[in-house]
């Protein structure tokens, strides 16, 4: 399992850190830093986020499974969009959040699973933080070059 931390500001993902007084206040000094560019809000709760697996195609099959998470404990879904033709990903994440528990998007990262290797898919991950109890299904959205969009499901039962 992957893990991710924020100390007063720090933001490590893997693939990205930044150190300021707080996230926005790196945001604010740095617009061009990636974790910046993909940060949606700026009031989240969690501060340790854990990969939860399996990674899922966003052409589908998507697993039944429901995963497990707690409030204020951070969760990282993931996808893979194949790469080399057309339509390209524009980056525009949208989330959905339907049923009793609540979850707040907070931002995503991106990376090539195999650099260098032609076709290697593009991996999303989104960071997703558990606010309220309760049982929820969670549809990320992204958009593409051609105005089309894809859809991931996931379900989730925070606790």
């Amino acid at each position: 399992m992957t893990t991710v931390y924020r100390f007063f500001g720090v933001l490590v993902t893997g693939f990205s850190l930044v150190a300021c007084s707080d996230v926005s206040d790196a945001c604010y000094r740095n617009q061009a830093h990636p974790i910046c560019q993909h940060v949606s809000h700026m009031t989240d709760t969690c501060c340790v986020y854990g990969v939860s697996l399996p990674v899922v195609p966003i052409n589908g099959p998507f697993p039944t499974l429901v995963r497990n998470a707690a409030v204020g404990f951070g969760v990282i879904v993931q996808f893979d969009v194949p790469a080399g033709s057309p339509p390209f990903p524009t980056d525009h994440i949208t989330v959905n959040v339907v049923g009793q528990g609540l979850m707040h998007y907070v931002g995503y990262n991106k990376c090539v699973v195999q650099p260098g290797l032609p076709g290697s898919p593009t991996r999303y991950a989104v960071f997703l933080c558990p606010l309220r109890a309760g049982s929820c299904n969670v549809e990320v959205e992204l958009s593409f070059s051609d105005g089309t969009s894809k859809k991931v499901p996931y379900a989730f039962s925070i606790s």
